[in-house]
């Protein structure tokens, strides 16, 4: 079982050596998200004690009070975050000290109390970091290093291997194929070892999904999560990359991961014909670190948003269509791209303008949005379909998302909303029209991201404190 600890930029302060000839303490809260054979820690939340909280603070241990760790394991049982997280700084090299293991100690006895099920630790030094955690099982806690720290930025992912940790990454890359590539310059190297460490998943590997998985193998992925409960049919041919005759009546995702394998035999490929979201594909989907989503209807997108969400995940999606004016002449054939960063660093897909409720009757929309992809003048049907022009662009758009992302080419975000129209022939980066909203639901400052399985709960915070009061417990930070 890997132990993975996740965060975005927004907390990057937690693993940041400040030491300045005194130690320092920090504390973090996070949710949870368990796969098939990994366990990810979601930061989202810190604190930072003030200089009034400590209790004693040197060059060889700092302890805060009492009044203020209350406060913290408080918080994260009020704001039902199963995981708390315990950082501290050494003024030399990281690792976990006699009196570190006396304090962990102290603390498990007190953490159940609160409902705190995993206590995450790091040690920041002048080397590098330590980190470990503990899980409570039937039979007690048990103890497990963190394998690597994921941060999600602005622009690209860092991924940090803890001193402790016996992990080994794989950031190898060919260079006699990825050569003229790399030769980019702008981190585009980086963008490629990245591109081959991460795992995408893919919901929809219809005609977009499949464009995008057919540029996207040329960069070198390693592992991949194929989503979409659809056969090919023969009116999919024109817009389905590695179509071949006799294919009809066979899973989507069966023969896109032909393609992969016959490109690259050493491609993981993991398929589900299934519709997202199901027991299956949620399970699959939470070992990935980008999502793709291209499906048929605005509804699955949003689900695919809330998910992403929810677990900290890196979300790009994309949609065309063709419309008609009322002489039944094309006005317009366009494709959008949309980029969600992982809260709270950026606007989820319904701050970014789409909207969608599941409709009573979905699945006969689609089954309509399948047997007719021209949306008429004024028709309030599901999202139209497209041609391969369309699908090739759109694909395209999303690879150079992903690698403009991960690497530092340009100075420009990555655009957030990004529509191209063929008629008139134009790009048209949109993100500026739509903003995070505070408020939001899903990505908002009090929304319910990074939660991972561990929906928010009612707390017996009444009952709670009268426990506390009868027989307050003895907590204390000392660390060194």
């Amino acid at each position: 079982m890997k132990n993975i600890l996740i965060l975005t930029e927004r907390f990057s302060d937690l693993l940041k050596w400040d030491f300045q000839n005194r130690e320092s303490i920090k504390y973090g809260f996070c949710g949870v998200s368990e796969g098939m054979d990994e366990r990810r820690f979601l930061v989202r939340g810190a604190m930072t004690p003030g200089n009034d909280d400590y209790v004693k603070r040197d060059y060889s241990s700092a302890s805060t009070s009492g009044h203020l760790v209350y406060r913290v394991y408080d918080k994260s049982f009020t704001e039902g975050t199963p995981g708390c997280i315990f950082v501290h700084t050494h003024p030399r090299e990281a690792f976990f000290s006699e009196k570190d293991e006396k304090d962990t100690e102290t603390h498990l006895r007190v953490l159940p109390d609160f409902s705190i099920r995993f206590y995450v630790r790091i040690v920041v030094g002048e080397n590098g970091l330590v980190s470990d955690v503990h899980y409570l099982e039937k039979d007690g806690w048990e103890r497990a290093s963190i394998d690597y720290i994921m941060v999600y930025k602005h622009r690209g992912i860092e991924v940090i291997i803890p001193e402790n940790s016996s992990f080994k990454p794989d950031f190898l890359i060919d260079n006699a194929i990825h050569n003229r590539t790399i030769q980019i310059g702008g981190g585009v190297e980086q963008a490629l070892r990245m591109i081959g460490f991460l795992k995408l998943g893919i919901i929809g590997v219809g005609g977009i999904g499949n464009t995008f998985l057919h540029c996207y193998k040329h960069l070198g992925p390693k592992r991949l999560v194929l989503v979409d409960p659809d056969v090919l049919e023969k009116s999919n041919a024109n817009r389905f990359m590695g179509y071949h005759p006799g294919d009809e009546g066979e899973p989507k995702v069966e023969i896109s991961k032909r393609g992969l394998l016959a490109y690259n035999p050493d491609i993981e490929v993991e398929t589900y014909q299934e519709r997202f979201p199901s027991k299956n594909t949620i399970l699959a989907l939470k070992s990935c670190d980008i999502i793709l989503a291209t499906p048929d209807h605005h509804w699955a997108r949003l689900q695919a948003s809330d998910f992403c969400s929810e677990h900290l995940k890196l979300l790009l999606s994309g949609g065309a269509g063709i419309y008609v004016d009322e002489k039944d002449m094309p006005y317009r054939l366009s494709c959008s791209t949309w980029l969600q960063l992982p809260p709270p660093l950026g606007p989820c897909l319904r701050c970014l303008g789409i909207n969608a409720e599941l409709p009573p009757h979905y699945e006969e929309l689609v089954l309509e949005a399948r047997r007719s992809y021209i949306k008429g003048f004024r028709d309030p049907g599901p999202t139209p379909a497209s041609v391969v022009t369309l699908h090739l662009q759109c694909g395209n758009l999303l690879v150079r998302n992903i690698l403009f992302y991960l690497s530092q080419i340009g100075d420009m975000p990555v655009p957030l909303h990004l529509v191209y129209d063929e008629i008139p022939l134009r790009f048209e980066d949109v993100t500026q029209i739509f903003k995070r909203r505070e408020g939001c639901t899903v990505c908002g400052d009090n929304a319910f991201w990074g939660y991972g399985d561990y929906a928010p709960r009612i707390p017996r915070k009444q009952e709670m404190e009268a426990e506390l009061e009868a027989d307050p417990p003895m907590l204390y930070s000392e660390v060194s």
